[in-house]
Order: C-alpha cells, then structure tokens, then sequence
C-alpha cells in the first residue's frame, strides 16, 4: 500500500518495527511504504483495498517531479528493497529478469530525452543500489517472518507465467 494513502495498526507497525523504525529511514524517500509493506505481509498482515476511497497527491512536491533527487533515491531504493525482503534463491532466480529490468529503467531515461545529469544520477542510483548495500543486508537479518515466501509469492505476477493470475484472491 502506498503509504500516502493507508491507514495502519498499531499493533502492525509494532510487529515489524527494527532498530525503533517502522519506516527504514536508510530508504529515506521513495520504496519505504513499499519496504514497509513486504514486512507486514512477513509477519501475515493483510492489506485491503478501498475502491471507494479518494486520495489526493501532489506528485514530486517534495522534490521535484522527476528530478535528480527523485530519480536517485527512487533507483537506489527499488534495488534496496529488493534485497532487503526478497530470498536470496528468488533473487538468483530471477535475476536475469531483475537486472534487464534494471537496464530497462535507464534505457527509458535516455529515450524520454531525460537530461544527462538526470540519467547519470539514475545509473549512479542503480550502481549504488547494487553495491553499496551492506547497512540493508545487515537490516536483511532482523526482519520477523511469520509465512513462507509462498504466501508472499503468488502476488508476483510475471507476463510469461499468467497461471499465477488465477491463484490470488481479490477483497471488495
């Protein structure tokens, strides 16, 4: 759940906090809300989905609709978050899938004729998620898991393998 637009329990934040955190303040901006859900779904927490719901949100008035800081913080921290809270045997497994989606990201930043200190930052945000990533490795071992990655799974919906579609409840 976007964390702009959630509500959580106490009791929740309380399962999955780590170091006096519920948001990892190493993420900083951008994937936190994201890091933050994978914990919750660790320890079998449900989130639900409010149709009816409206949610107003100012893109980038925090720093800036796509700018170098966004873009960054928003590379660096999808990688983070990968590691953080993903198996290290569903990372290996799909990793060729993970880094070409990764080369992906910086391919459309060329072709969206983004500007060249913005794609730097973008391949810098990359580089460091990647390689600069032992503070999350370290957080990697305190987090609490109550499920299997099973559980967590079968919401990954992967364009080659559709089957998975049929295996995830839906809530109204």
């Amino acid at each position: 759940c976007c964390a702009g637009a959630c509500l959580y329990k106490r009791k929740a934040l309380e399962d999955i906090r780590i170091d006096n955190e519920y948001f990892d303040k190493d993420f900083f901006a951008y994937c936190e809300d994201v890091d933050l859900g994978f914990r919750l779904q660790w320890m079998n927490w449900k989130s639900w989905y409010c149709p009816r719901a409206v949610v107003y949100h100012q893109v980038g008035a925090s720093s800036g609709f796509e700018s170098g800081f966004m873009i960054f913080h928003d590379r660096r921290n999808h990688i983070w978050m990968k590691i953080k809270n993903l198996p290290f045997c569903f990372l290996l497994r799909h990793l060729p899938v993970l880094f070409l989606s990764d080369m992906a990201q910086i391919i459309l930043d060329i072709t969206r004729r983004r500007p060249i200190a913005t794609i730097a930052l973008g391949i810098k945000g990359k580089f460091c998620g990647y390689f600069c990533s032992r503070k999350i490795l370290k957080k990697r071992k305190k987090i609490l898991k109550k499920v299997h990655f099973s559980e967590i799974e079968k919401f990954f919906i992967f364009p080659w393998n559709l089957k998975t579609i049929k295996d995830v409840k839906t809530y109204e």
